[in-house]
């Protein structure tokens, strides 16, 4: 038998005879001969290599320990070397009600119980755990315990206990407890330690945070109590290991009060009588999971089960019955079978809980198997615009996709230029599930238009930053980085296929997560997919280097195309508004697709050119395109004839969807910016392409974007009023275009909502007449919205454009007693498109303004074209206020409301204005408030601030005459003659004021002297600029210049000025302002309001302090000097 084994491990044995294991010999070819004696030796050798090889390591365990042990940093990441515990038993009792069963308004205490078992790697009298807002009850119990399976009465029932001692240290929030003798390396042990919690009204309070309130419609008072734990935020909830990449088992038990309910991660196992009408919860053992993962969450709340799908049980609970659950019915399921069968790996937990909080209370929170979501808005889809039902279901399928990827928050905690990964992932699959339960909608074709435009808009500055960078990130960073991370992954899938890149998802999640906290991990299976089934990838590169040219650059790459003879000739840069310079930086997968030729993908290997040739003459003058679909995260420059085939193919041909060229005309304009290619071409194909645009989101989207980006240009310059003019008429234009489609489907619907913001920001007449027909019917008395959902933003923006103080009240009352979520945050929105800044101040100081739309309110400032400096004003003048209010507590907010602020800046004088405000308030003196994410967003927005006032002095000139030959082309179109008269007459006149626009041409060079008058006026004038002119004449005196300026007056088109009196004249009593003022009387009915308000003009550079003037009678002068 002896011979037949070793025949078999290959040894050379004669035949016949028996072979003792001694006399083994190997054939010639190599080996080594063994004998018992050299067999002991060489077992002895190995024994002492062991014993030598355990020394060193448990020497350098203890020197790593002790080290750490010395850091006296609070927030130091302690190793605990020696011991981390293997799992966690522990009982929470909660303290929330009195003596009467009353439930208890004022912050609480619970009483806990740990069991913390434990293995030590090396013998160790220490053993240290985080403690952070906790207090100790007793002595803490050090005993043995047989193994994990051990159970605790059991291990209580030994009678030998541990002498230790121990040390609380509430700056480190450490537990340390030393033993009298050594725990001995390998053997189980278990500490009990009790202890008392906080539960608080605030979350950073304590590991429990409470919420309290009543409910007038079913008068009864509800409550919860829930963990929202930051990361490293368990030690305030129990003692435990409380580190990055920590993981353990936990049981645990709830003790809560009959006709209550109490939700965990995994599933309820047993319930027991504790005391009284006391039970105890006891909830089945969690996988392998971090301590500040844990999700408590104990109410008076109602349950209802949903659909059970791929044996996942679904349950909401609510506070109130709710009559519908057909939203939730849509999205979960099918997105647990959908991900399921993507992903081709189960849902993590057995079951789902969806907790549905009160607005107001609490934000969304995510753990395994639970989640909590803000608000009602989930009971029922009616009151939901198709914008806010698009995120509300987005917002429901990413935390589901989140349930998968639940390890991953752990990944590579080590190094956080990976920690974008996290989030990309998440978009990803969010983009790819949405587009499965939305189908037709083209959610990933709007992603690149809604999301990825504003991040490369960000990203192309010098202060931007890469994704690899490390340090903290404001909640505007944090968005770049995310949806960044997104592009690049789309790059990749579309680069090796989606097969391939959809495997490498599915190794990762159903392996790799679990078993590597290294992200790296990610990337080397992509590569080994790549390489066993792609042949896109040059063998000289890989998927490391791919990547890293992209997380370790900031910026983006610019790619010009070129026509070279037969050739293209593809070129790369840098994108900087800055300065746009040739590089080779990038790796880049570049897309090439020809109405003629091949589709191909050409590789730019850190090369600043590559030929490409033939591909000219294969595409046979037909159009060519870089990058279709956007599916790479860079921009593309078309040269010689090449836009001009791309024109063509758009306006006589079929081949193009209606994003395809829209994401031509957003790179064309933002590289106008740059200067990479004329500014007047970039405007010409603009104007080309709104002459064809069809009824289509991704036709206006990126027309609007652009007519935006000009606006921020012009906006407080002399040509201002010729991009007003001329907005009016490509208005009309978008405005035709879809009341002669159908619109059917969700494409143009989003369409339709972005063409009637434009149309009302620009004051349609067709289109405002309409709305303030609806808003009187409303307004005096039917307590139905006459707006669909869909437009309601539209038309409120319209109306607060003209608002009086009573359409004001009106729609505060609106917003105090809204009961939809959706139709509250569309008229918190609106607000900020009031054309009265006393309103406007009132509106950021307003109390009753909801926490979570104060953000919304001031995003929307920035928006306002005739906000100018005067949000910054505010934000300068309240500023101690504001950060006194928010540094500590809400700083993503205040990051928010700076961004806000110096937004609407736009001249030299601002950015002085701006460079006091940093120097008295962000110097060296004040370090105690240059916070990270202040810092971030102040050093960004400063930039754009100045790169605002490079295009203005360079693009200013460019930009205004194209526009006035483009008003003077329009109205020679009307009228051929050489002396043009062109009169719009307006019915419902006031006989009191002649409501006629006019312009008299002789020729040319008078037209430009009139408009040099106005604009000189406008120069030294606060006129109020919410006016839409779709002509203007000009009438010069001695004494005074007279303004009469009439197609689209915001309240009245007569304002009289001399040089140093500004006289107004009231319509009616009731008016207020904050002056400097420009008041003109209004007639026009598609702009009357009752009463007509004052409106101040801060679109000039206007450095005087808002005063408040009193109310005024009929027809009474203000004379300010």
């Amino acid at each position: 038998m002896a011979t037949v084994q070793a025949r078999h491990r290959g040894h050379n044995i004669p035949d016949g005879g028996m072979t003792t294991f001694n006399e083994i010999e190997y054939d010639r070819e190599g080996g080594v001969f063994l004998n018992r004696i050299r067999l002991i030796l060489l077992s002895v050798i190995v024994f002492l290599l062991i014993v030598f090889s355990v020394f060193v390591g448990r020497y350098t365990a203890q020197l790593q320990f002790r080290q750490v042990l010395d850091l006296e940093a609070k927030d130091i990441q302690i190793s605990f070397l020696a011991i981390e515990p293997d799992g966690y038993k522990v009982e929470f009792e909660p303290k929330l009600f009195n003596d009467e069963g009353k439930i208890i308004w004022a912050d609480v205490i619970y009483h806990g119980r740990v069991e913390a078992i434990f293995r030590p790697k090396i013998d160790t009298a220490v053993i240290s755990l985080h403690f952070g807002l906790l207090k100790i009850v007793g002595n803490p119990i050090l005993k043995r315990r047989l193994s994990m399976e051990t159970s605790t009465e059991q291990v209580l029932r030994d009678v030998f206990e541990y002498k230790i001692d121990t040390e609380v240290n509430p700056v480190k929030e450490t537990l340390t407890v030393t033993t009298r003798e050594n725990m001995r390396s390998g053997h189980f042990y278990s500490l009990f330690i009790n202890f008392t919690g906080n539960i608080s009204k605030i979350p950073e309070k304590g590991g429990f945070f409470k919420v309290i309130f009543y409910d007038r419609k079913l008068n009864k008072i509800f409550w919860y109590v829930a963990t929202k734990l930051a990361p490293q935020g368990a030690r305030h909830l129990l003692p435990c290991v409380d580190g990055q990449t920590h993981k353990a088992f936990f049981e645990v038990s709830v003790v809560r009060k009959n006709g209550t309910s109490v939700i965990f991660n995994t599933k309820l196992q047993t319930t027991e009588q504790y005391n009284g009408d006391l039970l105890i919860d006891r909830f089945e053992k969690t996988g392998l999971v971090r301590p500040d993962s844990l999700g408590l969450f104990m109410s008076n709340f109602k349950s209802q089960s949903l659909k059970k799908k791929n044996f996942v049980e679904l349950v909401v609970w609510t506070f109130t019955p709710i009559e519908s659950f057909s939203l939730l019915n849509e999205v979960l399921p099918n997105t647990l079978v959908f991900m399921g069968t993507y992903l081709e790996t189960d849902f993590p937990t057995k079951k789902l809980d969806i907790v549905i909080v009160p607005r107001d209370e609490i934000g969304s929170a995510e753990s395994p198997g639970l989640i909590v979501i803000n608000d009602k808005v989930l009971e029922n889809k009616s009151g939901m615009s198709i914008a806010q039902y698009q995120d509300t279901v987005e917002t429901l399928i990413e935390h589901i996709i989140r349930q998968w990827l639940m390890p991953m928050q752990v990944v590579d905690q080590s190094s956080t230029e990976e920690k974008w990964l996290f989030d990309a992932i998440a978009n990803f699959l969010r983009i790819v599930n949405s587009d499965n339960i939305l189908p037709g909608w083209n959610l990933e074709a709007r992603f690149q238009l809604d999301n990825i435009q504003p991040v490369m808009f960000y990203d192309s500055f010098t202060n931007s930053k890469s994704l690899s960078d490390i340090g903290y990130r404001s909640n505007k960073f944090k968005y770049i980085s995310s949806h960044k991370g997104t592009s690049i992954l789309r790059m990749l899938n579309y680069t090796f296929t989606e097969d391939i890149f959809k495997q490498t998802l599915r190794e990762y999640i159903h392996t790799e997560i679990y078993k590597y906290n290294d992200a790296a991990s990610f990337w080397k299976l992509l590569d080994d997919n790549v390489r066993l089934k792609s042949t896109k990838i040059p063998k000289n590169l890989d998927v490391f280097q791919i990547v890293n040219s992209w997380t370790r650059n900031k910026n983006y790459p610019l790619i010009t195309v070129e026509v070279q003879g037969d050739d293209i000739i593809l070129k790369q840069f840098r994108f900087n508004y800055n300065q746009t310079i040739p590089t080779d930086e990038w790796i880049i997968p570049v897309t090439l697709t020809s109405g003629m030729a091949y589709s191909t993908t050409i590789w730019m290997e850190n090369s600043k050119e590559v030929r490409v040739p033939g591909y000219n003459l294969a595409s046979n003058g037909s159009w060519i395109l870089a990058n279709q679909h956007q599916t790479g995260y860079y921009r593309v420059i078309y040269r010689d004839n090449l836009l001009g085939r791309i024109l063509h193919e758009f306006k006589t041909g079929n081949s193009f969807d209606p994003y395809t060229v829209g994401h031509v005309v957003g790179d064309i304009f933002e590289g106008a910016l740059t200067g990479i290619i004329k500014f007047i071409d970039g405007l010409e194909f603009l104007k080309n392409f709104i002459e064809n645009a069809g009824p289509y989101y991704g036709h206006w989207n990126p027309i609007i974007n652009a007519f935006n980006k000009i606006e921020m240009v012009l906006k407080g310059t002399k040509e201002h009023d010729s991009y007003l003019t001329y907005t009016s008429v490509v208005a009309k234009t978008a405005y035709n275009v879809f009341n002669k489609a159908e619109v059917n489907n969700s494409d143009l619907i989003f369409g339709m909502i972005e063409m009637l913001c434009f149309v009302g920001r620009a004051e349609l007449d067709e289109y405002v007449l309409k709305v303030k027909e609806k808003y009187k019917s409303w307004k005096n008395g039917t307590n139905t919205n006459p707006f669909w959902p869909n437009y309601r933003r539209a038309a409120y923006c319209t109306i607060l454009q003209y608002a009086s103080v009573e359409d004001h009240r009106f729609f505060i009352r609106k917003y105090i007693h809204s009961k939809w979520t959706p139709d509250r945050k569309t008229l918190a929105k609106s607000f900020s498109c009031s054309r009265n800044t006393q309103f406007l101040t009132w509106i950021l100081t307003f109390d009753g303004l909801h926490s979570e739309d104060m953000s919304d309110v001031w995003i929307s400032m920035a928006d306002n074209p005739i906000s100018g400096p005067f949000v910054f004003y505010f934000f300068q003048n309240n500023w101690e206020k504001l950060y006194e209010d928010y540094a500590d507590v809400n700083i993503n907010l205040l990051s928010t409301m700076l961004l806000a602020a110096i937004r609407g800046l736009n001249t030299d004088i601002d950015l002085e204005m701006l460079q006091m405000f940093t120097e008295k308030h962000f110097s060296d003196i004040a370090e105690n408030k240059k916070h990270p994410a202040l810092l971030e967003v102040l050093y960004l927005e400063k930039e754009i601030l100045k790169q605002k006032i490079w295009w203005r002095k360079t693009y200013e000139s460019v930009i205004g005459n194209w526009l006035w030959n483009e008003i003077l082309n329009d109205s020679k179109s009307i009228d051929k003659k050489q002396s043009i008269d062109v009169k719009k007459s307006e019915t419902d006149r006031n006989d009191s004021v002649t409501n006629t626009s006019t312009i008299n041409v002789s020729q040319t060079k008078s037209i430009n002297e009139k408009f040099v008058t106005s604009t000189k006026l406008n120069a030294t004038t606060p006129v109020t600029q919410a006016e839409i002119p779709t002509s203007i004449s000009f009438e010069k005196t001695n004494s005074e210049k007279k303004i009469q300026a009439s197609s689209s007056i915001v309240t009245s088109p007569i304002t009289t000025i001399n040089e140093n009196v500004l006289t107004t004249t009231f319509e009616k009593d009731g008016g207020y302002e904050i002056g400097p003022v420009a008041v003109v009387e209004n007639t026009n009915p598609a702009r009357s309001t009752e009463p007509t308000e004052v409106v101040n003009s801060n679109n000039n550079v206007n450095k005087t302090d808002f005063i408040a003037l009193p109310k005024l009678k009929l027809n009474q002068k203000i004379i300010l000097i």
